[in-house]
This record gives structure tokens, sequence and C-alpha cells, in this order.
């Protein structure tokens, strides 16, 4: 029988934290001629071990980007929300657990959920961990119980949505979180030893940055969910590109400059056309926004968008200064 947390909060503190580097690679991408990095030995093994059926994958390197001047750039401009909790604060002091020192890399695979708030999702958070610590932590506010077959012990809890969710302390370099089926199935197939063919190395490999961050995602395998979803809820805006794409790909890598990449195929050259008119006319409406400022604009013109038949792609390589002239005018973009 599943027992949960009597206080599900550190668990819902540590599916937030677990997710921090997914928020710092997102962030960076809403601000931003090479050949795609090789997959490596390490990352195919990761991949292979995920259970199959997943439509999208995101991967973080959290430890790359600690050695950018852009994560220094992003902490300080965007103090994390644990920080300011003194629960999750007496939870650090208790485990030794650091978020930003702690965590090295993180693999997320999902897939399109049946109801908007249903989360079918897997994190698997790579680090240095003292799991005796943070075992005797979830000890004091409720029991533990055992994961199917794959002879871990697993505390649950309930997420925001009341979903039961999952967390399981591997070894002292691996955490994995989710709901139980799906934690159950990654667990056991560790254990065994498995690396099937699950076709997540096929996804990834058009992945410019493969050792930054990155997004792929089949939407092909999703988009008939997504839009049975606003056929019961007509109110919400349709895009008919986007109802045609076929896949999505995003990547970057952060050293002395942030390095952005992304595609999408769209199935047809007319949808290809569509949207990237639509990226045109959204960098078109932002040069107008900052009409007065020309290092704005500058910096603006650095993002490239390309068309080739039913693919659209976009790309931008920008430095610490054109990051911050960037954000420097993020509030006064957002009130008009």
């Amino acid at each position: 029988m599943q027992t949960r947390l009597n206080n599900p909060t550190p668990g819902l503190f540590l599916a937030g934290l677990f997710l921090a580097g997914l928020f710092l690679a997102l962030l960076l991408w809403n601000c931003s001629g090479e050949k795609s990095e090789s997959l490596s030995g390490e990352m195919q093994t990761e991949l292979a071990q995920l259970p199959a059926g997943f439509d999208g994958l995101i991967y973080t390197n959290v430890k790359s980007m600690k050695s950018s001047p852009f994560f220094k750039m992003m902490i300080e401009k965007h103090t994390p929300n644990w920080e300011k909790d003194q629960e999750f604060k007496q939870f650090c002091e208790e485990t030794g657990f650091d978020p930003l020192e702690d965590i090295e890399e993180l693999y997320l695979g999902f897939s399109a959920p049946e109801t908007p708030r249903e989360k079918n999702a897997l994190v698997i958070v790579k680090g240095n961990f003292d799991v005796e610590k943070l075992r005797s932590y979830f000890g004091k506010h409720g029991q533990s119980g055992p994961i199917g077959d794959a002879g871990y012990e697993g505390y649950f809890f309930d997420a925001p949505n009341g979903e039961a969710m999952l967390l399981a302390l591997v070894d002292q370099h691996r955490i994995a979180l989710g709901k139980s089926a799906l934690l159950e199935k990654y667990l056991t197939g560790l254990k065994n030893g498995n690396k099937a063919d699950n076709g997540y190395a096929k996804l990834v490999k058009p992945v410019r940055y493969k050792n930054g961050a990155w997004m792929s995602v089949n939407t092909a395998g999703m988009m008939e969910k997504v839009l049975d979803q606003l056929d019961r809820n007509p109110d919400l805006p349709r895009f008919p590109a986007l109802e045609h794409v076929k896949y999505v790909q995003w990547s970057m890598k952060a050293d002395q400059e942030l390095n952005f990449d992304a595609a999408g195929d769209f199935g047809e050259a007319e949808y290809a056309n569509l949207f990237h008119d639509a990226i045109k006319g959204a960098l078109a409406a932002f040069k107008l926004a900052v009409s007065r400022d020309r290092r704005v604009i500058d910096v603006i013109n650095k993002i490239e968008v390309k068309k080739a038949g039913s693919r659209v792609s976009v790309h931008a390589s920008l430095n610490q200064d054109d990051l911050k002239k960037l954000m420097a005018h993020r509030p006064g973009l957002a009130r008009k």
C-alpha cells in the first residue's frame, strides 16, 4: 500500500527545485551554419534507459551552465523562490542540500496529457546528493513505500493538481520524480540494465547544441490531443500553422556567448510561410516598441529567421551585453 508524506510541502519543493534548471533554459530561450554536436555515449545510455512512449524530451546541463557568466547573471536577476521560504531553508540545513551546487544534469520525458491539468512526465536529476540525510529527513515527515518490484523505496505526495506523485532516491548521483507507473517502469528497467531502442536517440539527433540545454518534440504525436482540447474550448485562439507542425526542436549553449537554435517542420511550405511571417512580424513589432534605442534594435537584428521548404529555423548568438539590453526593456514591453 502506498503511503504519502504527512506534509507534502518538502516533496513539492523538490519537484519545483528539480525543474529549476529547465526554468533557466526556458528563460534564456525567451531571449535568444554550425553542424549539430554529436550525441555522447553517456547521453545515449541515459536516453535508452527512459521508458518508451514519450512525445518529447528536455535536457539541461546545469553544470556546464554554471561556468558561464550568463548563469550568475540570471541568478542575480531572478532570485530563486526557494531562498525566500523558511521551511525549505530548514530542509537544506538538515540535509546539506544545495540546489545550485548539487544538481548537475536534468532529463525530462513528457507526453501530451489527456486533460489540461494532468502531468505525464518523468524527471531524472543527476548530481551529488547525501542520500542518507535526505532519507532521514523524509522519514520524519511520513513513511516510505516500495516501488513495485523495482527494489527501491519511494516517497509519495500529492501534486498541486491532486495527482499522486512519487520521488525515488535512486543513489547518491541520481534522483527520479514522476507518476508512480512511469517511475516504476523506469526503475525496473534501470535495475535490469534495459537499454531498449525507444527511438529517442533519433529524436534528439537533429538538435544542434546537445551539451547545453535542449528540447525535442514529436509534435505530430501530441497535436491530436491538443486540438481536441481546443475543440472543447472554442474561446481559445487557434493558429493554423501550429496545427500542422510535425516536430519542434530548440537548443542552446552558454559560454561567453549565448547561442540559441530552434527549428520546426510544418509538413507543407504554405504553413511554414505563415509561421515564418508570424515570427518576422513579432520581431518587427519588438523593434517598433524599442525604436528609440538603436542598441536594442542592433541586438534584435542578430536574430536570424530562415525558411527552407516546410522547415523554419531561428538562430541567434548573443553576448552578455546584448542580453542585458533586451532584459532592460522587458518591463516596458510587458505594459504595452
